[in-house]
């Protein structure tokens, strides 16, 4: 109703109907609709480029790009960076702000946590330079801290939590305050982490934003499972696992698989009970795969959340199970 109204009132049809789809994108974007919020930001793209409305062109387009760097759709998010790139001469502070918000996003999605932590750095940099505070992509600074908790650099930003936090409980953002609540569950005491993160949940539930209630419900499993409560873990990472598989996000799904395994449940059902890999733990099954697809040590242990010590562990398991020597051996297993 409120995207009719503004139609009706907005100057010119065509910037009338830009303004709806842009509204009506945001609300389906916000309730984790994705693909109807991507039939929303088609339409308005279609109507700013014919138009030659270049400045909202490419913020159209990097919310595109978002949606797709969530999802952990490298091609598609890089091809629409691109394009928002070619259609702006002088790129604005807000434009490099929002690009690096989605490439952050995107390596965050794609597990390369140190990238992702260098690249939201250099975000929060810019709203610092510009007096802003995470400007469109109120997502940055969970973003951020989600990536340097990964890298174990959590402690450099616990000053800049407490005042996120006031700032979320000032405004009575819930989407901010349940943000809030998960960074401050992926470092409270082990006796406070499940009334941290379901405060976050219940938070999420209330802005109904069912892509990060998922990614609320992996950190606790993430959480749980390093507290060895591999059993608790797993309810939450199921629950997670379906909202991610529902709306498309690839890389999350594939994260949080990883995680179910690590909790004792099989990534993959294995149809032959004779092979060899059928004697893998779940662990070691994940990191075979990790290897057997040419990733390093250092690149299966960011991928699977895991140490590198841990990754040569399993992987010597691996390779004393199957009977192999080395890592080439791996290759002819994954076929």
């Amino acid at each position: 109703r409120r995207c009719r109204e503004l139609a009706q009132v907005a100057d010119g049809e065509s910037a009338a109907r830009l303004s709806s789809n842009a509204i009506t994108m945001i609300v389906w974007e916000r309730r984790s609709e994705w693909s109807r919020a991507v039939l929303e930001l088609s339409a308005a793209e279609r109507d700013a480029r014919d138009h030659d409305f270049t400045g909202p062109y490419a913020h159209i387009l990097l919310r595109h790009a978002y949606i797709r760097a969530c999802q952990g759709r490298e091609e598609e998010c890089h091809a629409l960076l691109t394009r928002g790139a070619d259609v702006v001469e002088h790129q604005s502070p807000a434009l490099a702000h929002s690009e690096a918000c989605v490439r952050g996003m995107l390596l965050l999605s794609t597990s390369q946590f140190a990238a992702a932590a260098t690249t939201l750095e250099s975000a929060a940099a810019l709203e610092r330079a510009t007096g802003g505070e995470n400007l469109a992509y109120v997502a940055r600074f969970p973003n951020q801290f989600e990536a340097f908790w990964h890298c174990r650099r959590e402690h450099e930003l616990i000053d800049v939590l407490t005042a996120y936090e006031g700032r979320a409980e000032r405004d009575q953002h819930a989407l901010s305050r349940a943000w809030a609540a998960r960074c401050r569950a992926l470092i409270a005491d082990p006796e406070d982490v499940d009334d941290l993160f379901a405060r976050a949940v219940r938070l999420h539930c209330e802005a109904t934003h069912g892509f990060e209630r998922a990614r609320t419900q992996l950190c606790w499993g993430l959480r749980l499972r390093r507290l060895r409560r591999k059993a608790d873990a797993r309810q939450h990472l199921e629950a997670a696992l379906a909202e991610f598989v529902r709306l498309g996000a690839d890389a999350w799904t594939a994260r949080t698989r990883s995680e179910l395994a690590a909790c004792g449940a099989r990534r993959v059902s294995l149809t032959d009970t004779t092979s060899p890999l059928a004697e893998l733990t779940p662990r070691e099954f994940e990191v075979a795969q990790e290897v057997a697809a040419g990733r390093s040590n250092a690149e299966a242990a960011e991928r699977l959340v895991i140490s590198q010590r841990t990754v040569e562990y399993h992987l010597a398991n691996v390779f004393r199970k199957l009977g192999i020597r080395d890592r080439g051996g791996l290759t002819a297993f994954f076929r």
